[in-house]
């Protein structure tokens, strides 16, 4: 519409060396023996949407974590260092900081993000003015976040819990009747399945992620998320790499993080370790 100013929409990227299961993963070879970094696949990736796309590496103000400053300045994005453990307020602070109004949340260990698909999320997101978005149907390490700054704000001035502040968005989620919540599903085959893990957090996420990256670059072109799925399905055997690996998650209580317990127990044959544990639960 005529007179309307578009929104600044700004792309924050969440990374840390001292990742608990793969320290310094985001600044591995990707994949091995190239001169392309986790992290510089993931920008490649957000360059692509747009020319001009403010770009926000954010990170803790922890030692280990300078170096990064030096991937931002040589890939020409900006950079903030903020809190260790209170990821909400390094969000809110980096987005106030450049006047978005816009934040795509994206984290350094998913580099299989699809251009395509982000923009695809943002015009749906800024066409029907959510105050939050969030996909499914993807596999694990594509889908994003969308959110408003003024959501982020509310969230940042609200929000106590430090599973809330760590985790950024629950808040949100868990508030619908605060915000204008959206879920934009994916129920496309041709995109993937949406237990298969496209993310780094292993070595045998590593693993697969080096193999995907060399059979799929092509004159170092990014690929898609279709012809991600493509190679897959033709090559099933491939999900065997990190197949037993465990995705970690956020538990509203303990009765939750317990039901997910008993059931690795018997999905790991430990059946009596299960009852013993589904009994204890139950007195």
């Amino acid at each position: 519409m005529d007179g309307m100013v578009a929104p600044k929409i700004g792309f924050i990227i969440q990374a840390r060396m001292n990742s608990s299961r793969l320290k310094g993963k985001i600044l591995l070879p990707l994949p091995y023996g190239s001169a392309t970094s986790l992290l510089e696949q993931i920008i490649i990736r957000v360059k692509a949407i747009s020319n001009n796309a403010v770009i926000i590496l954010a990170t803790s103000d922890t030692l280990e974590n300078k170096i990064l400053k030096d991937v931002a300045e040589a890939n020409s994005i900006f950079f903030y260092a903020g809190s260790e453990n209170n990821v909400l307020q390094r969000f809110y602070e980096a987005a106030a900081q450049h006047k978005l109004d816009i934040i795509v949340r994206l984290t350094g260990d998913n580099p299989f993000i699809d251009p395509d698909v982000i923009h695809t999320v943002l015009l749906n997101h800024t066409e029907h003015n959510f105050d939050y978005t969030i996909t499914n149907g993807l596999p694990l390490g594509t889908n994003i976040e969308v959110f408003s700054f003024q959501s982020l704000k509310k969230t940042y001035q609200e929000a106590v819990l430090p599973e809330h502040q760590e985790h950024v968005t629950p808040y949100i989620r868990l508030n619908n009747s605060l915000f204008k919540v959206n879920t934009f599903a994916f129920q496309d085959a041709t995109y993937g399945q949406e237990h298969w893990r496209l993310t780094v957090d292993t070595e045998s996420d590593y693993a697969l992620a080096c193999l995907l990256f060399w059979q799929l670059t092509d004159n170092n072109k990014s690929f898609s998320l279709k012809q991600t799925a493509s190679f897959i399905y033709a090559n099933p055997w491939v999900l065997l790499i990190n197949k037993n690996n465990y995705q970690k998650k956020l538990f509203s209580n303990v009765a939750e993080e317990i039901k997910e317990a008993i059931s690795l127990l018997h999905n790991n044959d430990l059946p009596n370790a299960a009852k013993q544990l589904a009994q204890n639960e139950q007195n």
